[in-house]
This record gives structure tokens, sequence and C-alpha cells, in this order.
């Protein structure tokens, strides 16, 4: 896909989100893990090979979002994979 570095971070921002909202909306639980699993099979689909959801990112994003019912865990849930 096209587009700069910015437009590339923002659709994988706005993807992840969404996919976050869905699976809040089916009473899924989701970690913090599964956010980053997440965004990193957006940016393959947008073609950002070097984006890595660090933990900064992580923090970044969940506070440009507000979203804070995130759970830190090392255990995934069905968010990831259910959306494959």
């Amino acid at each position: 896909m096209g587009g700069s570095r910015y437009e590339k971070l923002a659709m994988i921002e706005k993807a992840t989100l969404e996919a976050f909202r869905s699976a809040k909306a089916e009473r899924m639980v989701v970690h913090d893990i599964d956010l980053r699993r997440r965004s990193l099979h957006e940016c393959q689909k947008v073609g950002m090979d070097n984006f890595k959801a660090s933990g900064s990112w992580l923090l970044l994003f969940k506070k440009k979002k507000k979203q804070y019912c995130f759970k830190k865990s090392n255990e995934s849930s069905f968010f990831y994979e259910s959306r494959r």
C-alpha cells in the first residue's frame, strides 16, 4: 500500500482500535499482547516492515485512544486469533 509513514501508522492504529472495540462489544478480554499482535498483523497489510509494536508505542496508543481497560498479561485471548 502506498502512503507516508504517518499515514500507514494511522491506518495501523485505526484498524487496531476497530478490532479492540469489536472484541469489547463481544465482551472479550483484550490483553496488551493481543493489541501488539494485532498491530503487527496490520503493519504487514499496509507494507510497513520496520514497524515495532514496542511498549512505548502501546502506551502512546492507549493514551491517545483513551482506552484503559486493557489487561497486562503474557497470555493471549481469542482477540487476535479469531480475527485472522
